[in-house]
């Protein structure tokens, strides 16, 4: 049996008090764009796998991923951090792969995306954290 896939786009981005369609470019950055993805995450029924992607909109290529196994009917903190090319236009979609189990769900709240301007304090491209 193959396992089901669900996917969510973003549909809009507030960036400079504006509202755009996609995450602008922002060219007055020199070298990788940082962005951070935070949420609340639960499952009920059966662990799911979150895949959170930025893409490209025009050719559909991928730009980063930060992927990571959510278990139990309790809230847990995710957050993860998304280095792309800053003079490229990217959309953010989340997956939902890897279901343990029919019937059973993942819930998602409070989802922000954010560009982080310091530099990381690790050298990788991806983390997360729970508590």
């Amino acid at each position: 049996m193959k396992a089901a896939l669900y996917k969510q786009r973003l549909s809009t981005y507030s960036f400079g008090g504006k509202w755009y369609p996609h995450i602008p470019q922002d060219a007055t950055i020199a070298g990788k764009r940082r962005l951070l993805v935070e949420c609340d995450a639960k499952t009920i029924g059966a662990d799911h796998t979150l895949r959170f992607v930025v893409k490209d909109p025009k050719g559909g290529s991928w730009l980063a991923e930060y992927k990571t196994t959510v278990s139990g009917n309790f809230w847990i903190h995710l957050t993860g951090l998304l280095e792309i090319d800053s003079t490229m236009d990217s959309i953010l979609r989340i997956d939902d792969l890897g279901v343990a189990k029919a019937l059973s769900s993942v819930q998602i709240n409070n989802l922000v995306l954010m560009e982080r301007r310091e530099a990381p304090q690790e050298s990788v491209s991806t983390s997360s954290t729970t508590r």
